[in-house]
């Protein structure tokens, strides 16, 4: 059985559509002609949340090219800062990003739960 954010993303993944908020307005269109209020309500809400995380996701990317010229200025060698760039990463694109969207500033909170695991 295939829930119904499962069934949306096989919609757009079945028609090419990379990311779902360009086709918003057919979205809600659709959505209003065939299901109900609730399915409605699920399916846009998991449009909220990828556009969060795409958006978080390009603002991560600007934070590793800072931290990456921060490591440089200390001339570290280019292997521990691949290291380095790639344990960041991990969190803040995965670990961040895996049940709710958190901001990378926001992520220091979340590392006791990390740790924890």
């Amino acid at each position: 059985m295939v829930s119904r954010v499962e069934g949306w993303t096989i919609f757009l993944n079945r028609f090419k559509i990379q990311e779902p908020i360009p086709v918003f307005w057919f979205a809600s269109i659709l959505l209003s002609l065939i299901l109900s209020r609730e399915v409605r309500f699920e399916i846009m809400e998991f449009i909220k949340r990828k556009e969060k995380i795409r958006l978080n996701r390009i603002s991560n990317f600007y934070a590793l090219q800072t931290f990456e010229s921060y490591l440089r200025e200390f001339n570290l060698s280019d292997k521990e800062i691949e290291n380095h760039l790639s344990n960041i990463d991990l969190f803040i694109n995965d670990y961040l990003l895996r049940y709710e969207v958190i901001a990378f500033h926001n992520g220091i909170h979340t590392v006791g739960g990390l740790c924890s695991l």
